[in-house]
């Protein structure tokens, strides 16, 4: 009774050490580097009951009799088997794809083993993992070690002053400080202002890692030594009157420099790298042939210093379109274009070109509608005509002789001319009979009405005049008085003189007062599969600071586990044998990745459910030898 009772309770320490086994592995599912155990049982000890005997020629052999004490917990064992990795998105997390440990040390000297890869840099610029151990490796590219990894061992800088070199349109200028010193690594900005006063050329305004310069838009600078001086004085005024830490800026350029009469604010920070274009200022008010105005040159555009430009512009009888033309007093230009009647409906735009073709040497004008254009009456003169008696400019007519034969009349020499100045908006009409000139003079309101043509005696003859549509749509030939636009008035066009300072931003770095490299210093860090860590400095470039070193064992399964990821090694482990990630039977390394907890909860669950049942089992053991012993106690009643 007595054995059956304590295989029971036995077996129940056992299967409670298996059930803590489970729970520990479901409790680390997600456990980085996690290595799963399993609890494995044996036998106890037997006793024997009938020993074992030989069988003879007489009789047969017996088998050994005996009776088990039960189940021990035969030992724990540690899954070492790969597991899966997880892209993190961390660039100092590594997995170890295959073999090997990293090594870790704390505080007291303990070097430990870890499959978890969550690494660190502490404020000393070691690099550490999640638990604050300074993780094992190489300094720079030696061979495996024990040492401790410092990100910025890289060495030494030497003093610096702050640069920075912009190309800008085709030109590079470098922008520096003078003095040695990383407060000058600011950002530098240059714009315009118009509101700054006559006589100030340059303002500015600063803040933390930044200097902003306004120049005056409209004073002018005559070199870029003056510009220089302009932008060390404002940057000294706003600093309260001292000089700033970078010391004097300079501009600096290996391309020739033609500043010509000096450069204003707007063209050193403007951006237009391809033409200045020239303008023509038109008189009247910039109105010429009742509703013409100017709109551009072409960037070609360039007449001599002395060229005028005389404006035409004349109707074709049949067709009712318009020619413009714009000639030059001294180089022998013609600018001219045709507009068709059906293209002037409404307002538009005109180019006039040369004749040899140049697309670039161009003048543009804005055109009204077409009648804007011939119902202005101003400068307009129709080409001298025979009076017919009905035909002539759209339909003047003879009502009355007068004193005069009418064979003289019709036939006579007739000219229409649309007058200027304080007469605009009237018309003069002039036939020759015999020799004697009769005029009248009439505005549009007479149009349609009966004019008396008068040899300035009394005498003459009445004519009825057509309506102004039929006397401005007439088949005669209109042409208007040329518009005179003096050499003043002219802006040729010329290649931009901007040199575009407001197009980039001016980032001044490397400035340094030299020395031992600072972990502030380095702006990048980034561990290779091999081990190696690398650092990104901004004189040095990228530098080696060292190379992880990984841990083998001959025998991983005798790693004893520590708590935090941590394995220790044992007599049974063998010595760890060190090498570079990737060799001597190692994994290599992946950044931004680790490896996941190898726990399969399928099998887990699977096995929680037999050890219920096998705990459960050894219990009712215990009872029921409970209950056979009650039995034997009651024997005595």
């Amino acid at each position: 009774m007595n054995r059956a009772m304590f295989s029971g309770v036995a077996g129940m320490k056992a299967h409670q050490t298996k059930m803590d086994t489970i729970g520990n592995n479901i409790a680390n599912v997600n456990t980085y580097g996690y290595k799963s155990q399993r609890a494995v049982f044996s036998d106890i000890y037997y006793q024997s009951l009938r020993g074992a005997t030989a069988g003879t020629a007489n009789r047969g052999g017996q088998n050994p009799s005996m009776v088990g004490y039960g189940s021990n917990l035969s030992a724990v064992q540690s899954q070492m088997t790969q597991s899966s990795m997880q892209n993190t998105g961390f660039g100092l997390d590594v997995a170890i794809t295959g073999e090997g440990f990293l090594q870790v040390q704390d505080a007291d000297g303990n070097i430990f083993y870890t499959k978890a890869g969550l690494l660190s840099y502490d404020s000393n610029g070691y690099l550490t993992d999640i638990n604050g151990n300074f993780v094992l490796g190489t300094k720079g590219n030696g061979d495996p070690d024990t040492q401790k990894i410092k990100l910025d061992d890289v060495g030494s800088v030497s003093a610096k002053a702050p640069a920075v070199t912009q190309v800008i349109n085709g030109t590079s200028y470098t922008f520096q400080f003078s003095n040695s010193t990383a407060k000058g690594n600011v950002s530098l900005n240059i714009g315009t202002s118009d509101s700054l006063p006559i006589g100030k050329k340059a303002q500015a305004v600063m803040s933390a890692g930044s200097i902003n310069i306004l120049l005056n838009s409209k004073e002018i600078f005559e070199s870029m030594a003056d510009l220089q001086n302009a932008i060390n004085d404002a940057i000294t005024e706003a600093n309260n009157g001292i000089q700033h830490d970078g010391g004097i800026l300079s501009i600096t350029t290996d391309e020739e420099q033609n500043w010509g009469d000096g450069l204003t604010g707007a063209q050193i920070v403007g951006d237009n790298f391809g033409y200045d274009q020239g303008s023509i200022t038109l008189p009247d008010n910039g109105k010429i042939f009742g509703g013409f105005s100017f709109d551009s040159v072409g960037n070609g555009f360039e007449l001599l210093d002395n060229d005028d430009l005389s404006f035409s512009l004349e109707r074709d009888p049949d067709s009712g379109d318009l020619t413009i033309k714009a000639t030059t007093s001294q180089s022998n230009k013609e600018y001219s274009a045709t507009i068709r009647k059906t293209e002037m409906t409404t307002p538009g735009k005109v180019v006039l070109s040369v004749a040899n073709g140049d697309t670039t040497d161009t003048i543009t004008l804005n055109f009204p509608n077409y009648n804007e254009v011939l119902n202005v009456g101003e400068g307009l003169t129709w080409n001298p005509e025979t009076f017919d008696d009905g035909s002539s400019y759209g339909g003047f007519s003879l009502v009355s002789p007068g004193n005069l034969d009418k064979n003289d009349i019709t036939g006579a020499n007739m000219t229409l001319e649309a007058l200027t100045g304080a007469d605009e908006g009237k018309f003069l009409l002039t036939m020759t009979v015999n020799g004697t000139n009769y005029t009248h003079t009439f505005d549009k309101k007479q149009a349609g009405k009966q004019l008396f043509m008068d040899d300035g005696t009394g005498n003459g003859f009445t004519l009825k005049a057509p309506s102004m549509n039929n006397m401005l749509s007439s088949a005669a030939t209109m042409t208007f008085n040329p518009v005179q636009v003096l050499a003043d008035d002219i802006v040729n066009s010329q290649p931009s003189s901007d040199l575009g300072f407001g197009s980039k931003s001016f980032a001044m770095t490397g400035g340094t007062e030299g020395g031992v490299v600072t972990l502030d210093q380095l702006s990048s860090i980034s561990i290779g599969s091999d081990g190696t860590i690398s650092v990104y400095h901004a004189e040095k470039g990228t530098v080696v600071a060292g190379k992880i070193t990984l841990a083998n064992f001959a025998n991983p399964y005798g790693l004893e586990q520590g708590g935090n990821n941590y394995f220790t090694a044992t007599s049974n482990s063998g010595d760890p044998q060190l090498a570079e990630p990737g060799s001597d039977g190692t994994g290599a390394l992946k950044s931004s990745s680790l490896e996941m907890s190898n726990v399969d909860l399928s099998g887990e669950f699977a096995d929680m459910i037999t050890t219920q049942r096998g705990f459960q089992a050894n219990s009712r053991i215990i009872t029921v030898s409970d209950t056979m012993l009650e039995e034997l106690i009651n024997l005595k009643r």
